[in-house]
């Protein structure tokens, strides 16, 4: 250990930094020289959620100065939560040893268990009475779950009407004391005292469908049984429940944060209807995931009663209104916004819009950043964005009905038209479709901009196609840095796919899959002005050209 003491600190710093936590902690109890080299990377992130226990963490941080000085990052996310399954038959099913009996015991499906999972013995000697039991506890663990977010979504709601004199005590919005508002005290007073952190991140722990859930007590679910037979149920709306006042503290606090990095799925909390449905836990949280404007309304007449009248409503909805505007305001603190949103939830066509509006209004406040992501799709990921998922060899942008692609192109003009206005920008990522005028019109007005990435854009309409881009690219703006990757377009009445390492053709063989660098060089190369010619961008043109070349 003495010799690892004697490094330069840059490399010490280097070889901790690739160790896990764990591995840190270890270290930093073996002395005290060695604490003061690993406490900082300790304590640079610290996760939370809103559940009970949830922010303990941060609460014991904040109080020790000499520990929350190092604090950079807050990353919230929840640590499990409860699949729903639509009955008995489908939890059943789920266990991990009657999920392997279905798969006939194949050794290759088979999954490792955990030391403290019920016997296989033990689970084959439950009664079917034993069995209706277990699953009714679990329900009424999920019911347990349900009651607090309900406590949460209320206690969210006294703070947001906190300010508001007009709402008269004695509605249920009226402020009690409760585990939820425990917890989002020990939040605000935690990040309050966090002054020097600079990150908000957030992705949903729950999108990994075979590992959310997969444990409940001794119970073990089958990773596989648990997406085949279980569901997400209200984990999202807890999720973007969570979200939306942590993302209200953190931009309100007196602290350095100057950075938000937000995986949204669904719906969230993008515009005022949502956001009060959200609040509103017990009314309408059995319309999820098809809770689009129209649903988000139903069952509005009784809320109003319950709330104590139309007037108490309006009263209400301003009160949402000038939270949420003040959260977008907040915005202009920030030097890096990144936003992924993944629209999957809704089979309403026009939600893609809904959401590019509010991030707009976000974004036109955000006058101060230099680096923006914006990801905005169906089906995505937020462990691996750029996979590429191929539908019987067609293209997205060969799907699009006429609906479909109107709605699109208005919430990209939305997007676009609220970039228009960064003109601080300096890297730039975005992945939607867009209208290939609209962009050469933004990448014309910043002039600041030397990092562009387009991953996974389809230009529309279809007039536009990626040659005259590129061109604009190479000939008017000064990049240091382009990273192209899964770009459409239509070409003489034929869908295009182009830049994309895992399009068939580049499988077909060794020698295909060899020359896929030289096909992304050259088209790079062009795009920061290195080379004078732009490469033929069909991969099955651009091969023949490698070929013949190479036969001359």
């Amino acid at each position: 250990m003495p010799s690892l003491l004697t490094l330069p600190v840059e490399l010490l710093e280097r070889i901790l930094d690739l160790l896990e936590n764990v591995d840190w902690k270890n270290f930093r109890r073996t002395s005290h020289e060695c604490a003061e080299h690993v406490t900082s990377l300790i304590f640079r992130e610290i996760a939370i959620d809103l559940e009970p226990h949830g922010c303990d963490g941060l609460a014991s941080i904040a109080r020790e100065p000499q520990l929350r000085q190092h604090v950079q990052t807050i990353n919230l996310k929840r640590r499990d939560g409860l699949k729903s399954f639509a009955g008995f038959d489908d939890w059943h099913t789920a266990n991990i040893y009657e999920y392997e009996a279905i798969l006939d015991k194949d050794p290759a499906l088979s999954h490792p268990q955990h030391a403290t999972t019920l016997s296989r013995t033990d689970w084959q000697a439950l009664s079917q009475d034993q069995l209706e039991e277990l699953y009714r506890r679990y329900e009424d663990d999920e019911g347990a779950r349900d009651a607090y977010a309900t406590r949460l979504a209320a206690a969210v709601s006294t703070a947001i009407v906190a300010g508001t004199t007009r709402l008269a005590a004695g509605t249920q919005l009226k402020s009690q004391t409760s585990d939820a508002q425990q917890v989002l005290d020990q939040l605000t007073n935690g990040v309050e005292a966090l002054d020097g952190v600079r990150n908000l991140t957030y992705r949903p722990a729950f999108e990994d469908e075979d590992c959310w859930g997969q444990r409940w007590r001794n119970i073990e679910f089958h990773p596989e049984g648990l997406v085949k037979c279980g569901g997400f149920g209200v984990e999202p709306d807890i999720d973007a429940l969570q979200l939306y006042f942590v993302l209200r503290t953190a931009l309100r606090a007196a602290n350095r944060l100057d950075c938000v990095q937000v995986l949204s799925r669904g719906h969230a909390f993008w515009s005022v209807p949502h956001l009060r449905w959200l609040l509103d836990w017990t009314a309408t949280r059995y319309l999820h995931p098809q809770s689009s404007d129209t649903l988000v309304s139903e069952g509005l007449e009784s809320w109003i009663y319950d709330i104590g009248g139309p007037l108490r409503v309006m009263q209400y909805t301003e009160a949402l209104t000038r939270d949420l505007v003040a959260v977008e305001r907040s915005f202009s603190r920030l030097s890096r916004v990144e936003f992924r949103v993944d629209t999957c939830w809704s089979e309403d066509s026009g939600e893609q819009e809904t959401i590019a509006q509010a991030i707009s209004c976000m974004l036109k406040e955000a006058i101060q950043v230099r680096h923006l992501t914006l990801v905005l799709r169906d089906h995505a990921s937020s462990d691996e964005w750029g996979e590429y998922v191929f539908f019987d060899a067609t293209f997205a942008i060969r799907a699009l009905n006429h609906e479909s692609a109107r709605q699109i192109m208005k919430a990209s003009t939305s997007l676009l038209s609220a970039v228009f206005h960064l003109t601080s920008l300096r890297h730039l990522h975005l992945s939607f479709a867009v209208g290939g005028v609209h962009l050469r019109q933004l990448l014309a007005r910043l002039k600041l901009l030397r990092h562009l990435e387009l991953r996974y854009v389809a230009l529309w309409p279809r007039e536009d196609i990626w040659e005259d881009v590129l061109r604009y690219i190479a000939h008017h703006c000064r990049l240091e840095s382009v990273v192209l990757r899964a770009l459409e377009d239509i070409h003489l009445g034929r869908p295009r796919l182009i830049l994309c390492p895992d399009a068939p053709i580049w499988k077909t063989n060794a020698a295909n899959a060899a020359m896929y660098g030289n096909y992304e060089d050259a088209i790079v190369c062009f795009a920061l002005r290195k080379s004078e010619s732009l490469p033929c961008l069909l991969p099955d043109a651009f091969l023949r050209q490698q070929h013949d070349h190479v036969l001359w």
